[in-house]
């Protein structure tokens, strides 16, 4: 599915198209905010952090909703079929609006930016490369010399085919030119395999690898965001060791249903940005390996076709596709 500009043109007009005596007293009753995942995992607790000082800066409360299912497109199809009153709104990713559709091109039942109203990119996690300490390689430069050195010979670890891991490792295959295997897992044994040495390396988040990291068990060769991080201020980026193209976060944001009003959009993008513009809010987010990165409507809207076609090219070159 490709996206052209012209669907990006129609999905930010989408947000003017409403006659202002809609918005007089919005918000008037609480408003429901789908996390298309269950509850618990990073993008829940991400949703949650939030909702509820924005909803305090708003007067109603950001009532979550977790409706999973289907690599978070079951909850999406629902806001996406969902009246643009502004009383659902979705908190998705860039699985739910950027690699499912490059991943699921038979199966995926809505657009993603035909069938919504961009509000507000929240924040992203850079992934990390880290490698077992038994790989001799302090470096990206070293890793490439090494897996050239030894064909086949190294693998990386994953939670599951089209995961963030498992693309993340497939770009840096194709754009190194190396011979890596790349193992499967569909739990968290993918870790405990990984310090082992079972495993050589893995591209993840950094909160789960956090506490290897700092004991050792782990080392961390480079950032995949576009800057260093602040929790790993002395590692660098893949770009800067030597893949100017080299970019893989998982990235969050808030969309409405098609036809979500002007007047509705801009009280919401303005109650998250007053929220993520707190420097103490920002350090916390910090500590748990999240960026706080807002944008509002219109730079959400170019970034996400941005973001899908960065996604196709990585999906299309690892052959992942999954129908």
């Amino acid at each position: 599915m490709r996206m052209t500009r012209r669907a990006l043109g129609t999905a930010i007009a989408g947000a003017g198209l409403a006659a202002p005596a809609r918005a007089q007293g919005y918000p008037a009753r609480p408003i429901t905010l789908v996390v298309p995942y269950g509850p618990g995992v990073s993008t829940d607790i991400l949703a949650r952090q939030l909702a509820e000082r924005a909803g305090e800066i708003l007067g109603q409360r950001i009532v979550i909703e977790n409706r999973g299912g289907a690599s978070g497109m079951l909850g999406t199809e629902h806001v996406a079929r969902a009246r643009p009153d502004g009383y659902t709104l979705l908190f998705g990713s860039n699985l739910t609006h950027a690699t499912s559709v490059s991943l699921y091109r038979n199966s995926i039942r809505y657009d993603p930016i035909r069938d919504f109203t961009p509000i507000a990119r929240i924040a992203s996690q850079p992934q990390v490369v880290v490698v077992n300490p038994r790989i001799p390689a302090r470096s990206v430069q070293e890793l490439v010399a090494h897996a050239k050195a030894n064909p086949g010979r190294l693998n990386f670890g994953s939670t599951g085919v089209g995961t963030g891991a498992h693309l993340g490792g497939e770009a840096f295959r194709n754009q190194a030119g190396i011979d890596i295997v790349h193992v499967p897992y569909n739990n968290a044994q993918v870790i405990a395999d990984l310090l082992s040495g079972t495993v050589s390396l893995m591209f993840y988040p950094y909160l789960a690898l956090k506490p290897h990291i700092d004991s050792g068990a782990l080392i961390p060769l480079a950032n995949c965001g576009t800057e260093r991080a602040p929790w790993l201020p002395q590692v660098p980026t893949m770009i800067e060791s030597g893949f100017p193209d080299f970019v893989v976060t998982s990235w969050f944001a808030i969309w409405g249903p098609a036809g979500l009003p002007a007047e509705l959009v801009r009280p919401l993008a303005a109650a998250y940005g007053r929220v993520l513009a707190d420097a103490e809010l920002r350090a916390a987010l910090a500590q748990s390996g999240t960026l706080a990165q807002f944008a509002g409507p219109e730079e959400l809207a170019a970034f996400n076709l941005t973001e899908i076609e960065r996604a196709r090219v990585i999906v299309e070159r690892s052959g992942a596709r999954l129908d």
